[in-house]
């Protein structure tokens, strides 16, 4: 049951599919919330076969090899019904020996011919006015932390543009939210930021359930962006018949909008001149999947998801690098202090070899779940040791087995974060405590306390000269009272400045004392200043 929002003018039935079959409507009933007859009734065949009364059929992706025909009889009651057909594709030899390889050397051709053209209009642009800055869209840029077959289909691979990005100057990325979950937004954030150029969220909304989730949840999702480094945000926001879950008017008050867009701009200034600073790294392990992997991937997007949020209800502040950033050297696993590897039973071997030599220069390896089974196409690997500390994979138990779905616009359906279990909350504790033991093992110890810490506030370290800064970002649904919260920030000051919702507001504090946060609904920022800094408060 779907209630449409006040003032709709049509309801659509939305079908992304992209193999071959059949699909019937019949018994939709659309009524009005107080009652009364069916506003748009079962296919009346009488009407004529082509265009029956008050239902069309609009026929996006599927090409000329989609069948529609409506049918006056056949449906699961056995009434009229629309029916749709994708007939399978004629049975050819195949081209290549070795399909898997076949599939995997498209798709790596595919992502970086895309980047390269991506480059090359920027670099065009470049030619015909050098004074404009070039900025990205990449679309289905969202897909990269969990869908990752839109990725593969797409052939947009965030970390391929931004290491083949020399003309760019900045990063801006199709992001979104998921249910009020903006993991999409700062995954990609926390992926494209090492490259040092400003990041940009474009289309930034609530795929999955519109503008009408709500300004306090919009307010969060845009806070969550600066949190993580955008120094830009487009939102989507059509206006246009086919799409008004995405329109921001009317569907939110235009005083909020404005509080957003504001709290947002000064959020970004505050932070002006300071960096994140991530001192751990998260490896995000896609690779293309081929026709022989079973589960549709090689390594397990859910790992890899339970991991991130593992870490980042930690308070952790860590960069995602890829195999591909690892295997043409364009990330410097040295700067790191751990290095945490979900489930990753696919690994090439160049980047194997430079885990390896990560752990014996004295980095922290850390791996939670399969690693290094078998190579980029599957075939199995000669097992060389690797130092390494090897966890249980808390990551795919923290995550469970979400359900992909949408409820709004025209978006495709994403993996939902799913409800709390039993399970899942066992799965987070004994993950935290593995993570806690593997890091103070090496001697690495948290950076930033909360007292007490319900995992509904995030924190991002960011740092500057004389300055160290954490960013929180309250993702509960009620704002967080006076004296709730303590922050213990592990550096020296002298001077601690407080921002309750981009606000500047007094503090107490007292030196090497916890901080008592001030009541706060969406975000604070706490700047620690370790030499007093000349220029007034913003």
């Amino acid at each position: 049951v779907f209630t449409a929002p006040k003032g709709a003018g049509r309801a659509w039935v939305l079908l992304k599919f992209m193999g071959s079959g059949t699909v019937m409507w019949d018994d939709v009933v659309f009524r009005e919330t107080d009652g009364g007859g069916n506003l748009a009734p079962n296919p009346n065949i009488a009407v004529g076969a082509e265009q029956p009364a008050a239902w069309r059929f609009q026929n996006w992706s599927g090409g000329e090899r989609v069948l529609a025909r409506y049918l006056k009889s056949g449906g699961r009651s056995g009434g009229e019904c629309l029916e749709a057909t994708v007939p399978a594709a004629e049975q050819r030899a195949r081209d290549a020996a070795e399909l898997d390889a076949a599939v995997h050397d498209w798709s790596v051709f595919w992502q970086e011919t895309a980047a390269e053209y991506i480059n090359g209009l920027a670099r065009m642009f470049k030619r015909h006015d050098a004074t404009r800055p070039t900025i990205t869209y990449l679309t289905m840029s969202w897909a990269f932390p969990a869908e990752w077959d839109e990725t593969q289909r797409s052939a947009i691979a965030p970390d391929e543009v931004a290491m083949r990005g020399r003309d760019i100057d900045g990063f801006g990325m199709q992001l979104c939210s998921a249910d009020g979950d903006p993991y999409r937004v700062t995954a990609c954030l926390d992926l494209v930021r090492k490259y040092g150029k400003p990041m940009w969220t474009v289309d930034l909304v609530d795929f999955t359930s519109g503008v009408h989730i709500g300004y306090p949840t919009m307010d969060r999702i845009t806070q969550s962006a600066v949190q993580h480094g955008a120094a830009g945000i487009i939102y989507c926001a059509w206006h246009i018949p086919t799409v008004l879950d995405y329109s921001f008017y009317p569907n939110m008050d235009l005083n909020d909008t404005h509080h957003m867009l504001d709290d947002a701009r000064r959020a970004v200034d505050i932070m002006a001149g300071l960096k994140i600073h991530a001192r751990g790294a998260i490896l995000q392990p896609i690779l293309p999947a081929t026709p022989s992997d079973p589960e549709g991937f090689k390594n397990d997007y859910r790992s890899f998801v339970g991991w991130y949020k593992l870490l980042e209800s930690l308070q952790e502040t860590c960069d995602v690098i890829t195999l591909r950033e690892i295997d043409q050297r364009r990330v410097d696993l040295s700067s790191y202090r751990y290095i945490l590897v979900p489930d990753c039973a696919c690994l090439p071997d160049a980047v194997r070899e430079q885990l390896a030599a990560y752990g014996r220069a004295g980095g922290l390896l850390i791996t939670g779940g399969r690693f290094a089974d078998r190579d980029t196409i599957g075939r199995p690997l000669t097992h060389q040791s690797v130092a390494r500390v090897a966890l249980p994979d808390y990551g795919k138990a923290y995550a469970g087995d979400p359900i992909r779905d949408t409820h709004a616009g025209n978006t495709p359906p994403l993996f939902l974060w799913r409800e709390e279990t039993e399970a899942t909350r066992r799965a987070r504790r004994e993950g935290h405590d593995a993570l806690l033991k593997s890091l103070a093992a090496a001697t690495i110890t948290p950076l930033i306390e909360l007292e007490p810490d319900d995992g509904s506030i995030r924190c991002v370290e960011w740092s500057g000269p004389d300055v160290n800064a954490v960013y929180l970002v309250n993702m509960s649904g009620a704002a967080v009272p006076a004296d709730r919260l303590k922050l213990r920030m592990r550096c020296t000051a002298e001077q601690i400045r407080v921002y309750a919702d981009t606000r500047l507001v007094p503090s107490d504090w007292e030196p090497d004392q916890a901080i008592s946060l001030p009541p706060f609904r969406a975000s604070c920022i706490v700047k620690a200043v370790s030499q007093r800094v000349s220029g007034r408060d913003r």
